[in-house]
């Protein structure tokens, strides 16, 4: 009997830009939608976790000068007289009594964003639509939409570069000659031809949210390195689901022969291997990579999602490299130090699982050293 595989042999190009006839590849496009998708969705989670505690950081006042000014011209707006009314004399009196040109010092700037909180805190129910009123009738203070904006834009900015950055390296380390680059060394620059490992990128990920929170810890209270991986899970499975998609319209990252039903034909393969029915390697991945995603969007509908400090992302990443581990079996070779019984990929998904458990387990680690370190006080 005959058996119909699929023959797939589509272009790389995905469309040329009009009048330029620049091509766009499939890759690229799926590679940029990830992203594109990813912002959208870790914008989601960010602003829900600055609505669940809409309190004010130091950082969140645009112009201290300004905003003293407002609360003494519109002392009689029912929302100002309201939280004037829930300060200290003290306070108020210094409020009244600071002109615009005045030098507005840190202890100054501390005791107003503790009043505010104050005022915030007292609203028990309707906290976070205190904030709003606030945001409302003083221009100063930064709006929780704006400040989700600002810190997901630089926060994918980190990720955009460590993600590429990493990947090349990645890939130059643990799969390729680099004496092949030593004549035209520019060649390690031109990714879009291919070259990017997805170790490499995720280590890369890693490092530059280590360095984004590092950074802005303060502007960005509350978002450690736990939460913020914590919230970029679903956008890293996402974004992985379509790089996978790209493999699979570049006819890389090939699965081995098979003469299973649900085998391929890669007409034009990446690596000009022969055209024979294989395991669709590239899919296998990919979607369970997407249901990684559907798994933490379900989470995520549950409070404690909010709180989990670094066991949605070790979950993640444990499921990930585990499943890919065992995916390597079912795909060709590609990198040319391979000769061992375990490839290169399943060599670097053991320290990638390694590293999920350690994310799932600080949770408990941290929890215990702050009760310890409660009870030595």
């Amino acid at each position: 009997m005959m058996l119909g595989w699929l023959y797939w042999n589509p272009s790389r190009v995905f469309f040329y830009i009009p009048y330029l006839n620049y091509p766009i590849y499939w890759y690229g496009f799926l590679f940029a939608l990830g992203f594109v998708l990813g912002h959208f969705i870790f914008y989601t989670f960010a602003k829900r976790f600055f609505s669940r505690s809409p309190f004010l950081a130091v950082e969140d006042i645009k112009d201290y000068s300004t905003l003293i000014l407002t609360l003494k011209e519109s002392s009689s707006h029912v929302v100002i007289h309201n939280f004037l009314n829930t300060i200290p004399d003290t306070l108020k009196e210094k409020i009244f009594k600071t002109s615009g040109n005045s030098t507005i010092d840190h202890g100054f700037k501390k005791s107003l964003i503790f009043a505010f909180n104050h005022y915030i805190e007292q609203g028990e129910t309707f906290k976070l639509q205190r904030r709003k009123d606030l945001e409302q009738q003083l221009s100063s203070i930064q709006k929780i939409s704006e400040k989700t904006k600002s810190l997901t834009d630089a926060l994918f900015l980190y990720v955009c570069i460590g993600a590429v950055i990493g990947a090349r390296v990645g890939h130059l380390l643990f799969y390729e000659e680099m004496t092949s680059y030593i004549k035209n060394p520019l060649n390690i620059f031109k990714v879009w031809e291919g070259g990017l490992a997805s170790h490499g990128g995720f280590a890369g990920v890693f490092l530059s949210i280590y360095l984004f929170c590092k950074k802005y810890k303060r502007i960005f209270v509350g978002f450690d390195y736990l939460t913020t991986i914590d919230f970029l899970a679903v956008s890293l499975s996402l974004g992985a689901f379509f790089i996978r998609i790209g493999n699979f319209f570049n006819q890389e990252i090939l699965g081995k022969p098979t003469k299973a039903p649900w085998g391929i034909i890669f007409g034009s393969p990446f690596d000009g291997s022969i055209a024979t029915p294989r395991h669709p390697a590239q899919l296998y991945e990919g979607f369970f990579q997407l249901f990684l995603c559907f798994f933490v969007l379900v989470l995520s509908r549950k409070e404690s999602f909010f709180n989990s400090k670094g066991k949605i992302a070790g979950l993640v990443i444990v499921l990930g490299f585990s499943f890919r581990f065992f995916l390597e079996f079912l795909k060709e070779n590609l990198s040319v130090y391979d000769g061992s019984f375990l490839n290169m990929g399943q060599l670097l998904s053991v320290p990638m699982i390694f590293f999920g458990f350690s994310l799932y387990f600080s949770s408990a680690f941290l929890e215990r050293k702050s009760r310890l370190s409660f009870f030595k006080k």
